[in-house]
């Protein structure tokens, strides 16, 4: 990553971060809970800036085959139901 890569992830990471436990105030903010949340940010950063990553996955068009095909099981004809 470039310089101002870094400082774009950094900067994203740190207010999620502090977004994350505002929301959360019953948790207790430890290093080792920072560890995880940042690794878990470094990868959905990877995947959302690359696209084009064997790993990305588009859930959409997934998601749209289940409920087509927990209507058709139900009896309904999904075509109606968009």
């Amino acid at each position: 990553m470039s310089e101002e890569q870094i400082i774009e992830f950094e900067s994203e990471r740190n207010k999620a971060l502090d977004e994350y436990y505002a929301a959360r105030p019953q948790l207790f903010r430890t290093r080792e809970k920072e560890c995880l949340f940042e690794a878990g940010f470094r990868r959905a950063w990877g995947l959302l800036k690359n696209k084009s990553c064997p790993l990305y996955i588009d859930y959409t068009k997934d998601c749209q085959a289940l409920k087509d095909r927990e209507l058709s099981r139900q009896g309904i004809d999904p075509r109606f139901m968009r």
